[in-house]
């Protein structure tokens, strides 16, 4: 039985489970590492599989007649054996053929995910770019520049002045006293600059909505500057990417 079960295995499609084309620059590390354990359990167990041999060797009856002379033993052993019935077993069994299925799923999402992780580092770069831009601009930048330049800002400006919050909040003036070259330098060694708790809001922008997207697996850095409408569209882009 058990060399039915291995000739089974042998004939069983081989997974190709060719990880290494799915390795990003944003695959963690802790993925790639669980890929390898994967890609090398399926090598050994197909190894295994390829080194049992299909056919098995005739025995000699009358050779062993010769060298035992128990009467009727050989006899007896021969039609025994002769009556051994090896039936072919199917590896695919239920709990296999689940377990398969999971790895072709989580292989299926980590192709979804490079494709999304590589349009992310092009997305990456043109923010960056408007990061840069406002570093080197933005302190001489009027009102009506920063208003251009953040999506909803005007509106949430003017939403203010109709409720009648005047006074500066919290966040802001904790901003305001914010040491930002030393924050730099804690973040830049890996440490969490205490900058306060970030505004809810900042234009049309909902940080409670962005944070959700984070937490879903489908946030996109391109929102980061971008308007409610463009939002929308690199949303729908997204999700159907990870569909």
């Amino acid at each position: 039985m058990k060399r039915g079960a291995m000739n089974s295995l042998t004939r069983a499609r081989g997974m190709r489970f060719e990880w290494q084309k799915l390795v990003t620059p944003l695959t963690p590390k802790s993925v790639v590492a669980d890929w390898q354990a994967k890609d090398s359990d399926i090598k050994k167990k197909l190894d295994v599989a390829r080194s049992a041999s299909k056919t098995v060797a005739p025995i000699d009856w009358e050779y062993w007649k010769t060298q035992i002379s128990a009467p009727g033993v050989v006899e007896q052993m021969q039609k025994d054996y002769e009556a051994l019935n090896f039936p072919t077993i199917d590896p695919m069994t239920a709990e296999n053929t689940e377990k398969l299925a999971e790895i072709e799923a989580e292989v299926l999402k980590a192709e979804k995910e490079a494709v999304h992780g590589a349009s992310e580092v092009k997305e990456a770069d043109k923010v960056i770019a408007q990061v840069n831009k406002v570093k080197a601009e933005g302190m001489t930048w009027t009102l009506k520049q920063w208003q251009d330049f953040i999506p909803g800002l005007e509106a949430q400006h003017k939403q203010e002045y109709e409720d009648e919050e005047y006074i500066v909040s919290d966040e802001q003036l904790k901003y305001d006293s914010v040491d930002w070259k030393t924050a730099t330098k804690e973040f830049a060694a890996g440490q969490n600059p205490d900058l306060g708790v970030p505004e809810s809001q900042v234009g049309d922008m909902s940080l409670e909505e962005e944070l959700a997207l984070v937490e879903k697996g489908t946030w996109s850095v391109a929102r980061v500057f971008a308007g409610k409408d463009e939002r929308a569209r690199i949303q729908d882009k997204v999700e159907k990417t990870m569909a």
